[in-house]
């Protein structure tokens, strides 16, 4: 199609229509829309003795930005906090008369959860520690000891120096730049000419009276111009096939990482339990040890000083070598799964045993 625009500078006010067709035609670039991708985290802030829901805020920034985010939790604790995902966020969460907590988070994709218990400011319980009580919380996992971090904190770990995550989140990158780019390119296969000549024919004009009269200015010379514009059907056809499989592509790497994530998620908390119950099982063993070495210490006396050995000795030395053997055994257990647990977040973990 040739799109002409004749220019006749001597009548101004007339409207002239020949031969060739005036068309206003605009060609909005198409462009692509960056998305980002979100996560959602939630949970809920109440008071650690109680357990009741608290007027608190929640505050939270990334470290590299000044701007804070702070959020109001509902009448029921709870709260619901959309983040961007593989950024660590400093959360700190504060409520009058209670000791204020912070915490980085770094998100990943899907809903994750994070409980905030705050102590009064007069309270002797450490908010790192909890709650002083002879019983574990039941909506939280067991701790056994202080030197490991919870459960939240090692999964964050894990799934941050994961090698196979981070190969996986090339791949989502790799095909999220991959549609935007095949959504730029549209206008690659939008082809423009651009003409110019001069022409005499004749034209329909209207006059000031709006009547409308044929008028042949073959003395005159006008300007045409023209844009031949073309947009072969076959081009779209195959850029908006390419634009679907790099789509198609994308999700698909979105939903690996997903599975990913959460299988690493399954595996460092079933070691993570057992690291917990090896802590607690091995605290039990270590007391067994300690008495029957007593045990056995205050025999020995009893035959040093009566030169008769008790009717116990051999029964309470074979349990105390016993004990001690289940003791060394569940350790070496233990510093098994710790040494699989430091390698699956990539740092080292104190352990005093």
């Amino acid at each position: 199609m040739r799109l002409c625009f004749p220019y006749t500078p001597s009548l101004p006010r007339r409207f002239l229509m020949g031969s060739g067709v005036a068309l206003l035609l605009f060609l909005a670039p198409v462009t692509a829309r960056a998305t980002t991708a979100v996560m959602e985290l939630f949970g809920t802030i109440t008071d650690a003795a109680t357990d009741h829901p608290l007027p608190a805020t929640l505050k939270y920034q990334l470290p590299d930005e000044g701007q804070i985010g702070e959020i109001v939790p509902e009448a029921d604790g709870s709260y619901r906090l959309p983040l961007v995902i593989g950024k660590t966020y400093q959360l700190e969460v504060a409520a009058p008369g209670y000791a204020p907590i912070s915490e980085a988070v770094l998100t990943r994709a899907g809903r994750m959860e994070r409980n905030f218990a705050l102590h009064q400011e007069n309270s002797r319980a450490s908010t790192l520690l909890g709650p002083a009580s002879d019983t574990l919380p039941t909506n939280r996992p067991p701790q056994a000891s202080q030197q490991l971090p919870s459960l939240e904190t090692i999964i964050d770990l894990c799934l941050a120096y994961s090698p196979v995550l981070r190969l996986q989140d090339s791949e989502v990158e790799k095909y999220f730049n991959e549609v935007k780019t095949r959504r730029g390119t549209w206008s690659d296969f939008v082809f423009a000419d651009l003409g110019a000549g001069v022409t005499n024919q004749p034209f329909l004009s209207q006059g000031n009276d709006g009547n409308v009269s044929f008028l042949n200015y073959d003395m005159i010379q006008y300007y045409r111009a023209g844009i031949l514009v073309r947009m072969p059907l076959s081009s779209l056809t195959h850029q908006h096939r390419e634009v679907t499989v790099a789509k198609t592509a994308y999700q698909s790497a979105q939903l690996k990482r997903e599975v990913i994530t959460q299988e690493l998620t399954n595996q460092v908390t079933s070691l993570y339990y057992e690291v917990v119950a090896d802590l607690q099982l091995l605290k039990i063993k270590s007391e067994t040890r300690q008495f029957l070495s007593l045990e056995k210490t205050l025999a020995e006396e009893s035959l040093n000083v009566n030169g008769v050995a008790p009717p116990n000795l051999k029964d309470v030395t074979l349990e105390a070598a016993a004990a001690d053997m289940e003791y060394e055994l569940l350790r070496k257990q233990l510093l098994t799964h710790w040494r699989l647990l430091e390698n699956m977040i990539g740092q080292k973990l104190r352990l005093d045993i």
